[in-house]
């Protein structure tokens, strides 16, 4: 029992015991401060219920006891003049009732027979017992009336005072927020090391000051702005008339870095700048100190608001891809309220305690200044993460600093930089790529779709589909005097080796770059001259190649990669920064791409609504299929529910190498009865121009099928609820390691 064993007890009218809650302490009022919204709110409403429910069940009582008032009154007293009206008139009908009772029995006349004169004086008292108890009735039904009367006074007294306190409330939680923000901003210089600071502007703006020369890496998603100085990012040089410019360094890539440059003086810093940027007095008159005596760059960071972060990659790519995008933020860090504020995680490069950071080759500069002479078409060759992509988007950047835009041809169709796999491209850049490929998704000015990433299964249809594109680039004016950048695949043995040497035969470049590692497995057998290559083509059973040069000539260099840079710098690896594999990437790559079609109100692909096709008026093609798929009902069964290339053939040609691919679609359904097809897309206005759909090996990640979206509820159908054993798991390939790799552990 403990503290409930000496209470009073009372008994109910079946002698139950209950306590006694007179003698019950009451309890005490909660501070505002620890009241919630939703707490309010549900008093606010249990209060009103109440109150309607109590006026409801008051008139349907009246109700029923006037109905039966008035029907036994009509039965037996039908000579009265007795109504009920009012409650309050009660005793007034009631004396009336007797008075004209009383009258007729004068009137009547005296009755010998006892029995007649017995049965009129019970008619008269039953008729006085009923009004009697009419009576009580209405004084329990005042007393009621009252007491809901009581009840509702109160329940509105209680909910003004609820009210009140709720407001008190809300005024509360805005101060201490204001608080908050005040003791943030008061505290608005940090300092990283004796060379990089940071000061607070706003709730959403930051200010980076960095002395030269020194380097600072981050993750996460930032917007910068230069205000004096310059500062350099995977190789584009940001000056003050550079405008705002999003920086992408998602969690599993390697740190970006933001670096700054000697190149004289760009910008005005004064003290009206930082004032009406938002800067304290007080810190102005330190940066302003700290100016004179240092050669010195300024920017303000913004936390990235984009579609991209705050859609695609928190909603829609992180659930699918079950990856992390933004970092994991430290309490212990240096620049904690620094980095709540801007969702990102800052470094110095002493403070780093693995090697996944950004670096550059020092012999990238002079392979910049070797493109611009001649044709300007570079070839960028390598093994698998030998840094091509890293060089590719170096060069780039570095180029849109002399040229309005860069041409890229994109021959790996396994880790493609602008559209998602399967397919090669072309692309004109004219602004900064800062990011890694997912994060700078571009329209091709054309495409074609090979369906593998795989290039063994296909690999004519793959050349071809590379000589379609460069008959395209070549036939174009408007390319011819900007520089091109050709990026290839990673297959460097076996096989890899022949398709390579077909493709730069196919590009015809001015200019080669061989990446070479440390590790021999990931490097090509031998250099990649214009000799090697001719006598290495992929041949047909007819000719040799349906793109033939016969004089192929370029200049050749050989450069080292980034990776041995990195793997020789004096630190420790941790698994924490590993970087997402190739597989991955492809899944990420195809959902950012659908990721374009979310908004705020819309967190799911299952949720836009899909394109209505007449799929009679469309071919739909199967690459690689068996002869059984040549009916119709086969290939429709095929493509539902996957994901498809939308193609235009070219004046009917029906070599799919010679297709243009305007982009990729999800077959939601097929209504076979009205040959209506449903598709969900982000291609836009340009799918009227789709006279074929194309299924190819390329994929939905497994997890878009099995993984319900939060609108719907319960079980999808045919998915399994248990972890599958090794048996039943999806098979993937994976790398078998060598007798020396073996060794060396």
């Amino acid at each position: 029992m403990g503290k409930y064993h000496h209470r009073p007890k009372k008994t109910t009218k079946d002698n139950i015991p209950l306590l006694d809650k007179a003698h019950l302490k009451k309890k005490k009022h909660i501070k505002t401060s620890k009241f919630s919204r939703g707490y309010h709110k549900l008093q606010l409403l249990k209060y009103a219920n109440s109150i309607a429910n109590s006026k409801c069940m008051f008139n349907d009582i009246r109700r029923s006891d006037e109905n039966e008032v008035s029907r036994d009154i009509e039965t037996k007293q039908s000579n009265s003049f007795f109504t009920i009206i009012d409650d309050l008139e009660f005793r007034t009908r009631k004396v009336r009732l007797n008075t004209s009772s009383k009258e007729k029995r004068k009137s009547q006349p005296v009755v010998e027979n006892s029995t007649d004169l017995g049965e009129i004086e019970s008619d008269i008292s039953h008729d006085d017992l009923k009004i009697e108890d009419l009576s009580e009735k209405t004084k329990s039904h005042r007393k009621y009336q009252r007491k809901l009367d009581e009840r509702s006074i109160e329940a509105k007294i209680n909910a003004k005072k609820y009210q009140k306190r709720l407001m008190k409330h809300e005024k509360q939680i805005e101060k201490e927020k204001n608080k908050k923000i005040d003791a943030f901003l008061d505290l608005q210089h940090v300092s990283l090391n004796s060379e990089i600071d940071f000061c607070v502007i706003d709730k959403s703006q930051v200010l980076l000051m960095m002395s030269h020369p020194s380097s600072l890496y981050f993750h996460g998603a930032i917007n910068m702005k230069v205000i004096y100085g310059r500062f350099e990012v995977l190789g584009c040089t940001l000056d003050p008339h550079t405008e705002n410019l999003p920086v992408y360094s998602p969690f599993g890539t390697s740190r970006v870095r933001i670096q700054t440059v000697e190149d004289g003086v760009h910008g005005k810093l004064t003290k009206e700048t930082l004032l009406n940027l938002g800067v304290s007095l007080e810190n102005v008159v330190e940066i302003l100190a700290k100016l004179k005596n240092a050669n010195f760059a300024a920017a303000v960071l913004e936390k990235n608001s984009s579609n991209l972060c705050s859609t695609a990659w928190p909603e829609f790519v992180e659930k699918y891809s079950n990856q992390k995008f933004l970092p994991v933020l430290k309490e212990n860090s240096k620049l904690i309220s620094i980095e709540n504020l801007l969702q990102c995680k800052f470094e110095s490069e002493d403070s780093m305690k693995d090697n996944n950071f950004y670096m550059e080759n020092p012999q990238w500069g002079e392979i910049f200044e070797m493109m611009l002479e001649g044709k300007m078409r570079v070839a960028i060759c390598g093994g698998k993460d030998s840094g091509k992509s890293t060089l590719m988007r170096y060069l780039v950047n570095r180029c849109l600093s002399r040229f309005s835009s860069v041409l890229v041809v994109d021959c790996d169709p396994g880790q493609s930089e602008f559209v998602p796999p399967g397919c090669v491209s072309a692309v004109c850049v004219d602004s900064p790529l800062l990011g890694p490929h997912f994060t700078h998704l571009i329209q091709p000015e054309r495409s074609v779709f090979v369906g593998e990433v795989d290039m063994n299964r296909n690999p004519l249809v793959y050349i071809n589909s590379i000589g379609t594109l460069m008959n395209y680039c070549t036939g174009e004016e408007k390319y011819q005097n900007i520089p091109w950048i050709i990026n290839t695949m990673g297959y460097s043995k076996g096989f890899g080796v022949v398709l390579t040497s077909s493709v730069l035969n196919t590009v015809a470049p001015s200019f080669v770059v061989q990446i070479k590692c440390a590790d021999r497995e990931r490097n090509f057998p031998t250099i990649l001259t214009a000799n090697f290559v001719k006598r290495n083509l992929l041949r047909n059973k007819e000719n040799i190649s349906e793109h033939e040069h016969k004089t192929l000539n370029y200049r050749f260099l050989e450069t080292g990669s980034v990776l041995d840079l990195q793997t020789s710098a004096p630190r420790k690896k941790t698994n924490e920064l590993k970087n997402y594999s190739p597989v991955v990437l492809r899944k990420i790559m195809i959902l950012t791409y659908f990721g374009k079609l979310l908004n705020k109100n819309v967190k799911s692909i299952f949720e836009v609504v899909p394109y209505m096709i007449d799929y009679s008026k469309i071919n739909v093609e199967i690459l690689n299929g068996d002869s059984q798929l040549n009916d119709e009902d086969s290939r429709l069964d095929v493509i539902n529910g996957s994901l498809v290339a939308l193609c235009r053939k070219d004046n009917g040609n029906e070599d799919i190498s010679k297709y243009e691919c305007l982009g990729y679609g999800i077959v939601r359904a097929i209504d076979r009865v009205d040959k209506r097809l449903f598709l969900t897309t982000p291609v836009g206005r340009n799918i009227a121009n789709v006279d074929t759909l194309v299924k190819g090996s390329i994929c939905l990640p497994e997890t878009v099928y099995t993984q319900p979206p939060s609108t719907v509820e319960g079980h999808i159908p045919f998915t399994s609820m248990y972890i599958p054993d090794s048996l039943h798991q999806v098979v993937r390939r994976h790398f078998r390691p060598t007798k020396a790799s073996i060794m060396s552990k």
